[in-house]
Formats: structure tokens, sequence, C-alpha cells
């Protein structure tokens, strides 16, 4: 199989994987990845939280109308720094990125790159980005 042929593969599955997609699977796999950015920033004064505008998600197309709104949030007061709008397939690509870098990490990461919290008292496994 050439390597065209394994993406196209790769995409016919990931396709697949979208059309069967419950809404209630989305919730979950956007409240997971919430929590698994938390996990890898906490230390970091800003945060990444994405929730779901609402009224965008009511209809039997859903897939196609909703709208995923990315916030940059301040974590000393939890107020909103930034924030951008994204569609279903925008949320879906940049979900791939994050738990494909995220995975990476964890297998071949040195312990350097952690936050000095981390090392010390070993409640936390964020990572410093500012090491990066």
């Amino acid at each position: 199989m050439s390597q065209h042929d394994d993406v196209t593969h790769v995409r016919q599955s990931i396709f697949k994987q979208i059309i069967r997609l419950k809404r209630s699977q989305f919730d979950q796999l956007l409240n997971e990845f919430n929590e698994t950015i938390e996990t890898f920033t906490r230390d970091e004064p800003f945060g990444l939280r994405f929730t779901i505008v609402p009224r965008t998600d009511s209809t039997v197309i859903w897939k196609a109308l909703i709208r995923i709104t990315c916030s940059k949030v301040r974590r000393e007061d939890d107020s909103i720094a930034e924030q951008a709008v994204v569609n279903f397939h925008q949320f879906l690509s940049i979900h791939q990125s994050v738990t494909q870098q995220i995975r990476i990490f964890n297998t071949c990461s040195p312990p350097s790159l952690y936050n000095s919290t981390s090392r010390t008292n070993g409640s936390s496994s964020s990572l410093s980005t500012g090491k990066l």
C-alpha cells in the first residue's frame, strides 16, 4: 500500500467516525479535551477552554451548524483574554493535532520539560511551554 493509499484510508476512517459520532459522544469528547488541556497547562498563566456556542447544536444537522468557542482564559481570575469561534471540522483538526502532540510528548519527553512543581511534589504533570 502506498503512502497516498494510507492517507486515503485514514481520511475514510475518520470520515466514518464523524458520521457515526453522536451528540452525547461529542459532549464527552469536548469535556475530556478540556480536562486534558487543563492537565498539561495547569501551571501556565493562561489556559484554553472549548465551549459550544448556544443554539448552534440544536438541530438534526448539528454537525454542519455547531460552533465551538475557543477561549484563552487567565488563570488568576478566570477571565477571558481572547476568543475564537471554530466550526466542527476545525475543532476536530485542533483536537487531533493537540492530542497527537500530547501523545508524542508523553512517549519521549525528558523530565526537564516539566515544571519544577511537578518534579518536587509529584502532584502535577503539567508542561511548561516556556521551556519548549
